[in-house]
Protein backbone atom coordinates (compact mmCIF):
# COMPACT_ATOMS: atom_id res chain seq x y z
CA UNK A 1 0.00 0.00 0.00
CA UNK A 2 2.78 2.45 0.94
CA UNK A 3 4.61 1.49 -2.22
CA UNK A 4 1.54 2.28 -4.36
CA UNK A 5 1.08 5.64 -2.66
CA UNK A 6 4.78 6.40 -3.20
CA UNK A 7 4.52 5.52 -6.90
CA UNK A 8 1.42 7.69 -7.35
CA UNK A 9 3.07 10.58 -5.49
CA UNK A 10 6.19 10.30 -7.68
CA UNK A 11 4.07 10.21 -10.85
CA UNK A 12 2.18 13.32 -9.73
CA UNK A 13 5.49 15.11 -9.14
CA UNK A 14 6.86 14.08 -12.55
CA UNK A 15 3.82 15.00 -14.65
CA UNK A 16 4.44 18.77 -14.48
CA UNK A 17 8.07 18.23 -15.45
CA UNK A 18 7.12 16.08 -18.44
CA UNK A 19 4.60 18.63 -19.62
CA UNK A 20 7.00 21.54 -19.21
CA UNK A 21 9.65 20.39 -21.66
CA UNK A 22 10.55 17.74 -24.19
CA UNK A 23 13.63 16.40 -25.93
CA UNK A 24 13.12 17.44 -29.57
CA UNK A 25 14.96 18.07 -32.82
CA UNK A 26 15.30 21.80 -33.42
CA UNK A 27 16.64 23.84 -36.33
CA UNK A 28 20.23 25.07 -36.04
CA UNK A 29 20.04 26.79 -39.44
CA UNK A 30 18.09 26.53 -42.68
CA UNK A 31 19.60 25.35 -45.95
CA UNK A 32 20.32 27.41 -49.04
CA UNK A 33 20.90 26.73 -52.75
CA UNK A 34 21.75 29.80 -54.84
CA UNK A 35 24.31 31.71 -56.89
CA UNK A 36 25.59 35.04 -55.56
CA UNK A 37 26.27 37.67 -58.25
CA UNK A 38 27.26 41.33 -58.50
CA UNK A 39 24.03 43.34 -58.97
CA UNK A 40 25.67 45.73 -61.48
CA UNK A 41 27.65 43.35 -63.68
CA UNK A 42 25.96 40.00 -63.10
CA UNK A 43 29.40 38.45 -62.51
CA UNK A 44 29.66 35.71 -59.88
CA UNK A 45 30.89 36.89 -56.47
CA UNK A 46 33.63 34.59 -55.20
CA UNK A 47 34.05 34.36 -51.41
CA UNK A 48 30.75 35.93 -50.35
CA UNK A 49 29.82 34.68 -46.88
CA UNK A 50 26.47 33.18 -45.97
CA UNK A 51 25.62 33.90 -42.34
CA UNK A 52 22.97 32.60 -39.95
CA UNK A 53 21.43 34.98 -37.40
CA UNK A 54 18.95 34.22 -34.64
CA UNK A 55 19.06 30.44 -34.65
CA UNK A 56 20.74 29.49 -31.40
CA UNK A 57 21.62 33.05 -30.33
CA UNK A 58 21.88 36.59 -31.63
CA UNK A 59 25.40 35.80 -32.85
CA UNK A 60 26.22 36.08 -36.54
CA UNK A 61 27.58 32.68 -37.60
CA UNK A 62 29.37 31.99 -40.89
CA UNK A 63 27.93 28.89 -42.59
CA UNK A 64 29.89 28.88 -45.87
CA UNK A 65 31.33 31.05 -48.63
CA UNK A 66 30.49 31.11 -52.32
CA UNK A 67 32.85 29.37 -54.75
CA UNK A 68 34.49 30.99 -57.84
CA UNK A 69 31.18 30.56 -59.72
CA UNK A 70 29.23 32.28 -56.90
CA UNK A 71 27.51 28.98 -56.06
CA UNK A 72 26.36 28.27 -52.52
CA UNK A 73 25.00 25.01 -51.16
CA UNK A 74 24.21 24.72 -47.45
CA UNK A 75 22.28 21.75 -46.06
CA UNK A 76 19.84 22.54 -43.24
CA UNK A 77 21.08 21.53 -39.81
CA UNK A 78 19.07 20.25 -36.87
CA UNK A 79 20.04 19.06 -33.40
CA UNK A 80 18.43 17.45 -30.38
CA UNK A 81 17.62 19.86 -27.57
CA UNK A 82 15.37 20.15 -24.54
CA UNK A 83 12.64 22.63 -25.48
CA UNK A 84 9.77 24.12 -23.45
CA UNK A 85 6.28 23.00 -24.42
CA UNK A 86 4.65 24.90 -25.80
CA UNK A 87 7.54 27.16 -26.84
CA UNK A 88 7.30 30.41 -24.93
CA UNK A 89 9.02 32.57 -27.52
CA UNK A 90 8.84 33.06 -31.21
CA UNK A 91 12.04 32.63 -33.19
CA UNK A 92 13.30 35.00 -35.85
CA UNK A 93 15.63 33.05 -38.12
CA UNK A 94 17.59 34.77 -40.89
CA UNK A 95 20.16 33.99 -43.58
CA UNK A 96 22.35 36.82 -44.91
CA UNK A 97 24.87 37.14 -47.76
CA UNK A 98 27.77 39.51 -47.28
CA UNK A 99 31.23 40.35 -48.60
CA UNK A 100 33.49 43.31 -47.93
CA UNK A 101 32.85 45.95 -50.60
CA UNK A 102 29.18 44.93 -50.92
CA UNK A 103 26.10 45.77 -48.86
CA UNK A 104 24.86 42.93 -46.61
CA UNK A 105 21.67 41.38 -48.01
CA UNK A 106 19.07 39.33 -46.20
CA UNK A 107 18.43 36.17 -48.23
CA UNK A 108 15.75 34.44 -46.18
CA UNK A 109 13.80 34.98 -42.96
CA UNK A 110 11.22 33.01 -41.03
CA UNK A 111 9.60 33.67 -37.68
CA UNK A 112 7.26 31.96 -35.25
CA UNK A 113 7.59 29.16 -32.72
CA UNK A 114 7.21 26.37 -35.31
CA UNK A 115 10.47 27.30 -37.09
CA UNK A 116 12.36 25.67 -34.22
CA UNK A 117 11.09 22.28 -35.36
CA UNK A 118 10.95 22.61 -39.17
CA UNK A 119 14.10 23.14 -41.23
CA UNK A 120 13.83 24.42 -44.81
CA UNK A 121 16.11 24.72 -47.80
CA UNK A 122 15.65 28.07 -49.55
CA UNK A 123 16.20 27.71 -53.32
CA UNK A 124 16.88 31.00 -55.09
CA UNK A 125 18.03 31.42 -58.70
CA UNK A 126 20.33 34.33 -57.76
CA UNK A 127 21.18 36.63 -54.90
CA UNK A 128 22.29 40.01 -56.24
CA UNK A 129 24.72 41.92 -54.01
CA UNK A 130 24.99 45.69 -54.50
CA UNK A 131 28.37 47.38 -54.33
CA UNK A 132 28.78 49.37 -51.12
CA UNK A 133 29.15 53.07 -51.86
CA UNK A 134 29.39 54.12 -48.22
CA UNK A 135 31.83 53.56 -45.38
CA UNK A 136 33.52 50.19 -45.86
CA UNK A 137 35.80 50.41 -42.83
CA UNK A 138 33.60 47.97 -40.86
CA UNK A 139 33.89 44.30 -41.80
CA UNK A 140 30.94 42.74 -43.51
CA UNK A 141 29.68 40.47 -40.68
CA UNK A 142 29.69 43.36 -38.20
CA UNK A 143 27.24 45.25 -40.44
CA UNK A 144 24.60 42.49 -40.38
CA UNK A 145 21.71 43.52 -38.07
CA UNK A 146 21.03 41.30 -35.09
Amino acid sequence: MNRTIGTIAMALLCIPLLQACAFQRVTEHDGLETVIVDAETGAPVDGAGVYAVGYSSDQVRLLTTSDQNGAVLVAPSRKFSIQPLPPKESADLQLWACKDGFEPRQIAARSGWKVYFDAETHKLAQVRLKRDGGDTSASCPSRIPR
